[in-house]
């Protein structure tokens, strides 16, 4: 049976030093972490917020997240998202 290497750990997000991650956003009044769920604009589906990433010196900001129905990783500009889905609330019975 092979040992195995010990070596250093790696960074979880080795990015060059021009972009910044941001793991809150807010969408108006809604704040927005990693496993909420995310709508976005000209898109079916929902999606699970994972991050937000910001390359400064280009001036473009995406969102990282993944899809709830086939479970793969996409990524959108952030200006395409739209809101956060809210928990439905049950309506209270009419009493005539």
């Amino acid at each position: 049976m092979n040992k195995r290497n010990k070596s250093a750990p790696t960074k979880p997000f080795p990015y060059h030093d021009g972009m910044v991650i941001h793991m809150q956003w807010t969408i108006g009044n809604d704040e927005i972490v990693p496993g909420d769920k995310i709508l976005f604009k000209n898109t079916r589906g929902k999606f699970t917020f994972v991050k937000v990433v910001e390359n400064i010196p280009k001036g473009v900001t995406w969102v990282d997240c993944i899809e709830d129905k086939t479970h793969t990783f996409r990524s959108f500009y952030a200006d395409k998202l739209k809101a956060k889905v809210k928990p439905r609330r049950q309506r209270k019975p009419k009493i005539v």
